[in-house]
């Protein structure tokens, strides 16, 4: 036997719901080529550090991240790198899309699928818009928002239509308003104010043109007004008016599409229900609306009628997101601000002041996203985490039980989000791994820390070369006819002579609360 060994690990975590899992691999030889992955039902790829020697590592990085979130009235949609689609929080009407109507304090998985591309949280209904452009829907029904032609709620995510070309969705209060990639625009729902901006104010049980343009770019939904942008940068806006939300200076209703203004620099728009936000291609900050909490960032308590600007001396506003009379907007510098009603500590300052003007939130530079619900807060940093402040009465922040936190609280810890981070059972596989020569394989040796009712077990493979270990069989010792490894056992000698070797872990549990961590992977040969 060669006296030489192959450490996989220091440490290889399951990190929780969120965040990385990390192996280190050091080997004795350079390293020469690695594989893509698998972790739960996601392919990741690996990172290199390149080395020779005992000096040649690689380090494996297995993204569990979000990359986008949604707020509803009490609830909460999540995707994660992954494809996955999760949700939490109130669930009345079904519109968390788990089968049922139970609350939850924790994210739970939508379904089992990973093809999920975009998601919209409303007020009590949920759409979704897949990877191959087909939209879903689920959630309360009574006025037809989730377009499948009659009012019947719906506890899972049902098909609308059959489509394939759905770009993008966002949903109010009671109606929904879609956009094709042939940059046609949808509506359908309540249209009592004529916030589907169809000419009338006749419900739609089913997704109808708004006109025959093919030029709209985004779409926001206010609790019965709507406002889009399209592709020339115009802002257009319709429905309720009474307090002045649509910008165009009266309080009366529109059924039809009306441009805001002249301006051709609209960038993107966000709506609070009651007050909408918009930013230029400039980087200026404007608002108009409701503004009796201070939620329009503009010093004062005065409904405005028209965009008025955020601070007239700053023009790095890269994002906006208008909650229930309050505001959160990230600058191009990744620094987080809040403003508005804080009487829940929705706007993640410690207190539960209000804030006329915009206000850092914290001293961070890497937040990415935001998203607002009636008084609960979520952003994602640009490492992927996701963070969660404010109202939680209803669970809608994640965090396992209802206490509402006056700052960001990270979701995802080492301690309770285990069945979040691997739905038992799943797999872990290495990438492939070059010994430097051909090598007589001996043992497994590894340390492991096994919460209870946690099984871990271990298959490897190894081949001549790399093409040919992508086909080659996993094996374990002789003595199991499963061929499971146990630490310490000698391995299957259908592993001698070959260079390159990969193996595998399995974890499975009927423990919600625990967290399988293993420790010092060495392969003798």
């Amino acid at each position: 036997m060669n006296n030489k060994k192959i450490f996989i690990g220091s440490l290889i975590t399951v990190i929780l719901f969120l965040g990385l899992v990390i192996a280190w691999i050091t080997l004795p030889d350079s390293i020469t080529q690695t594989t893509d992955t698998d972790f739960n039902t996601g392919t990741f790829n690996s990172t290199i550090a390149s080395g020779t020697g005992a000096d040649a590592s690689i380090k494996l990085i297995y993204p569990l991240e979000f990359k986008q979130v949604s707020a509803g009235h009490f609830y909460t949609l999540a995707i994660r790198n992954d494809g996955t689609l999760w949700a939490w929080g109130d669930n009345f009407s079904g519109q968390l899309g788990l089968g049922d109507t139970n609350r939850r304090f924790s994210p739970f998985q939508v379904e089992t699928v990973a093809d999920w591309r975009s998601i919209a949280a409303g007020k009590f209904h949920s759409l979704a818009i897949k990877t191959d452009g087909t939209l879903w829907a689920w959630g309360q029904n009574d006025f037809g928002q989730l377009g499948l032609g009659d009012t019947v709620n719906r506890l899972s995510p049902v098909q609308v239509g059959t489509d394939t070309n759905w770009s993008s969705v966002s949903e109010g209060g009671f109606h929904s308003l879609a956009i094709k990639t042939d940059g046609t625009l949808w509506a359908w729902g309540q249209n009592d104010f004529g916030q589907l901006g169809l000419g009338d104010t006749v419900n739609r049980l089913n997704p109808v043109q708004v006109g025959i343009d093919a030029n709209w770019k985004s779409v926001i939904t206010g609790a019965s007004h709507s406002l889009a942008i399209k592709t020339d940068g115009t802002l257009w806006a319709w429905g309720q008016n009474n307090l002045g939300l649509l910008g165009l200076g009266d309080t009366i209703n529109r059924s039809i599409p009306v441009q805001v203004g002249t301006d051709t620099n609209w960038s993107s728009v966000s709506d609070g229900g009651l007050h909408t936000l918009a930013i230029k291609t400039d980087g200026t900050l404007w608002a108009w609306g409701q503004n009796d909490f201070g939620q329009l960032g503009l010093g004062d308590t005065t409904l405005h009628f028209n965009p008025v600007q955020v601070e007239t001396t700053t023009n790095n506003w890269s994002l906006v997101s208008a909650g229930w009379e309050y505001s959160l907007a990230i600058r191009n510098d990744g620094t987080l601000w809040a403003w508005g009603n804080n009487n829940i500590g929705q706007l993640g300052l410690g207190d539960t002041t209000l804030r006329f003007n915009p206000v850092q939130v914290g001293i961070d530079t890497n937040w990415r996203s935001i998203a607002t619900g009636a008084s609960h807060s979520l952003a994602i940093k640009t490492d992927g985490t996701l963070w969660v402040w404010g109202w939680n009465e209803f669970g809608q922040l994640g965090l396992g039980g209802p206490v509402p936190p006056l700052n960001p609280v990270q979701i995802g810890t080492a301690t309770n989000w285990s069945n979040f981070a691997y739905h038992s059972p799943h797999t872990f596989t290495s990438s492939a791994i070059d010994t430097g020569h051909n090598s007589n394989f001996t043992t497994l040796d590894f340390t492991i820390t096994r919460p209870v009712n946690t099984d871990l077990k271990f298959q490897l493979r190894s081949a001549a070369t790399v093409e040919d270990l992508a086909t080659a069989a996993w094996y374990g010792p002789i003595t199991t006819t499963d061929y499971y490894i146990m630490s310490g056992e000698t391995i299957n000698p259908i592993h001698n002579g070959h260079r390159w070797i990969q193996y595998r872990a399995f974890f499975s549990t009927n423990d919600p609360l625990v967290t399988p961590v293993l420790n010092d992977i060495t392969i003798n040969f």
